[in-house]
């Protein structure tokens, strides 16, 4: 089959669902983006919205016999729900890669760190391991770990957290893969190692033209190194668009509240933070309609009855809403006081 533009990464209607003693759980529904060579797109929303699982379903990580898959996931061109497990590993940790959360629970205590990076590259590659050590190296010393050869003899349990996590990078570097996913790569890490990371994140982007999706809950760090925002609630997408359109001009209501819950800089530090109010439905008991509408404060009856598609506008951005143009509506009109004020 062969696609109109040829991106890196083109998710199409991908549906996610698992079997448990509880019954069905549709997790990720209907769900279809892309990523070129070169960008990083983030993936946010809130724990339990799909976010992990949709990029787990795209490395195909998940117990067939309890998950059920359908849709499509194109990776230059060819669509990985076809391709068999063999066919499958091959491609995954070396065209596409993964970074996970929890550098403790990825990496393996009882092995040293050089081992488990020539791990990962006699995997794909028919090389010697004192050349795979030599890379193995080089690769720590690019993630900027200093004293990498003393590094390389060392485990996991004898490294910080912000090295572990530097150690995952070089891990999933190895084979200089098309396509990177970074699940939560700044998870419980100080500011200043997440920067340091994400400053690792983009400069690999840069060098390798690298495809990444980062996964985050954290819209400051996207608005830092993204050029594209996915939105996700209760398992669906619900905005779509660039950094820019995204933080000045939210449609959807989940964004705008998401946005209006950061802690700001300048202001009143006295006032409280904005929240969400209600909580994430379960994935048992979805509503009718709207997923969102329980908790938003523009609900309407059209909003329980009916279920929302997601609309793609002219401007490029894409939405999941009922309301959509009143919040654009109360955009322009905050734009047009912005203007005024500063002509004043």
């Amino acid at each position: 089959m062969v696609l109109e533009h040829e991106h890196l990464l083109e998710v199409r209607a991908l549906h996610t669902t698992f079997y448990t003693e509880k019954g069905r759980v549709k997790a990720v529904e209907d769900v279809s983006f892309y990523v070129d060579r070169g960008e990083m797109v983030g993936l946010v929303g809130e724990s339990g919205c799909g976010k992990s699982v949709t990029c787990e379903s795209i490395m195909q990580l998940h117990n067939r016999r309890i998950t059920e898959i359908k849709g499509e996931i194109f990776f230059e061109s060819q669509d990985l729900l076809k391709l068999k497990k063999q066919q499958m590993r091959n491609i995954r940790g070396r065209s596409i890669s993964m970074i996970f959360q929890d550098p403790m629970s990825s990496l393996n205590p009882v092995y040293t760190i050089g081992d488990q990076i020539v791990e990962a590259i006699k995997t794909h590659r028919k090389i010697e391991k004192n050349e795979a050590m030599r890379q193995a190296v080089e690769l720590l010393s690019m993630t900027e770990i200093s004293s990498p050869e003393e590094v390389a003899k060392k485990y996991p349990h004898q490294l910080s957290g912000g090295m572990r996590q530097r150690v995952l990078i070089a891990i999933a570097l190895a084979c200089q893969p098309r396509l990177l996913i970074a699940d939560e790569p700044t998870t419980a890490l100080d500011v200043t190692i997440q920067s340091q990371i994400l400053d690792l994140l983009v400069q690999f982007k840069k060098t390798l033209d690298m495809g990444i999706i980062l996964i985050t809950h954290d819209l400051g760090v996207v608005a830092e190194v993204c050029s594209r925002v996915i939105v996700m609630y209760a398992g669906e997408i619900v905005e779509e668009g660039t950094v820019e359109s995204i933080f000045t001009k939210p449609l959807h209501p989940y964004t705008r509240g998401l946005l209006l819950a950061m802690p700001q800089i300048q202001g009143d530090r006295n006032c409280k933070l904005k929240v969400i109010k209600g909580v994430v439905p379960s994935l048992f008991n979805l509503p009718r309609g709207c997923r969102f509408a329980p908790r938003c404060d523009y609900s309407t009856q059209i909003c329980a009855e009916k279920h929302p598609e997601l609309t793609a506008l002219d401007s490029g951005q894409m939405v999941r809403c009922w309301h959509y143009q009143k919040l654009l509506k109360e955009a322009r009109i905050n734009d047009s006081i912005c203007d005024a004020s500063a002509r004043g």
